[in-house]
């Protein structure tokens, strides 16, 4: 059973604070809001570091979101989003064009990469599936352009091209675990890729949505650049419905998706689809599940506390197929807070499988 410590302390600095409506015009939202934060967890250590959200200051409804965080256990994170119009200005709304461009770069100085191996349990006398952690260091960064356009007010098309480059390295192995030629390799590649994405989408806010439905259909071509000179697809179908339920800002939160890789899969882990962590299973550790195919369950029910703080309860599952084609089912109960900033959401969330406890602070609904 993984055990954490949590400390966490948020300080808020806000430029304008009076507006508390969850779903709000573009003239409600404040121009500048800045999030100083300081964190602890057991994987992560002491985090430290600061979110800045700019809206409509060149008065285009354009906006700047910046992440800088880092940690005593080596994680470095910096992440830049420039969007013209704003997501939630667009959101419901007819379009022309809008541009969106990431810049990230996330570093683990200290990460488990989990591999499953048949392991002989002397209790029983029997062979049977074990998952083994090894610890080492790990990279990526995630370049990308996205062009949308509001072809409804609840239907957009995305075309979108990204550079995705992705070092593991400096494992630290069990020598008693494994034999000499079937050790795991350090990897290291540049992927570079196409995405399609079509989306109908009712939701009355992108930020904090009460409200309506999304459907989305994502296809996804990657070519993973020298020396390996792989081709590989993705394709991902999403379903997302919200609604208020006995009062107002009280609110169940559903999420189906059904996700699928394809193309030379075993020459490259950074292909399968990462399961475990911040953005699925929050009962699991990051990363600790690689799949070739996986359907994935979230639900929520989201309920105000007071003033900007609310909270969830829920239930995280996904079943899949693993690389060696072992079937995989996995489920986690999950809580959480949330602070409800004009731009943006803040989210803590605790969740617990049978095997582990995961703590995770990040920023924006899991969905």
């Amino acid at each position: 059973m993984k055990t954490n410590l949590i400390i966490m302390v948020i300080l808020v600095s806000l430029l304008s604070f009076y507006n508390q409506s969850y779903s709000q015009s573009d003239s409600a939202r404040a121009n500048i809001e800045a999030l100083p934060i300081l964190s602890y967890d057991s994987d992560v250590g002491i985090g430290f570091g600061a979110k800045l959200f700019l809206f409509d200051l060149m008065k285009s409804k354009e906006s700047f979101d910046f992440i800088l965080f880092g940690s005593t256990k080596g994680e470095r994170w910096f992440k830049i989003v420039y969007s013209s119009p704003d997501f939630e200005s667009r959101q419901g709304k007819k379009f022309p064009v809008s541009f969106d461009i990431i810049a990230e770069y996330d570093k683990y100085s200290k990460y488990y990469y989990y591999v499953t191996r048949t392991s002989l349990n002397p209790s029983t006398i029997s062979y049977e599936l074990k998952d083994y952690k090894n610890e080492s260091t790990y990279e990526k960064i995630n370049l990308g352009i996205f062009i949308s356009r509001g072809f409804l007010k609840d239907f957009t098309g995305t075309l979108a091209l990204q550079y995705k480059n992705f070092s593991l390295y400096d494992l630290k192995l069990d020598s008693l675990l494994y034999y000499e030629y079937d050790y795991p390799v350090p990897e290291s590649g540049g992927f570079l890729s196409l995405l399609i994405n079509s989306k109908w989408d009712t939701r009355n806010s992108y930020i904090n949505p009460l409200s309506g439905l999304l459907m989305q259909l994502e296809y996804e071509l990657i070519h993973q650049m020298s020396p390996s000179n792989h081709l590989y697809s993705r394709l991902m179908l999403a379903f997302q419905q919200y609604n208020e339920i006995i009062e107002k800002n009280l609110v169940i939160a559903l999420r189906i998706k059904a996700e699928t890789t394809g193309g030379g899969l075993g020459s490259s882990t950074f292909i399968l689809l990462p399961v475990g962590g911040s953005n699925n299973l929050r009962g699991y550790a990051l990363d600790k599940y690689r799949f070739t195919m996986m359907i994935l369950a979230n639900g929520e029910l989201r309920f105000p506390i007071w003033w900007r703080f609310g909270g969830i309860a829920g239930v995280d599952y996904a079943t899949g197929t693993l690389p060696n084609d072992e079937s995989k089912s996995l489920i986690n109960a999950v809580c959480g807070l949330r602070l409800l900033m004009d731009n943006f959401v803040v989210r803590a969330d605790v969740g617990f499988s049978k095997d582990e406890t995961g703590f995770y602070l990040n920023f924006g609904h899991l969905f």
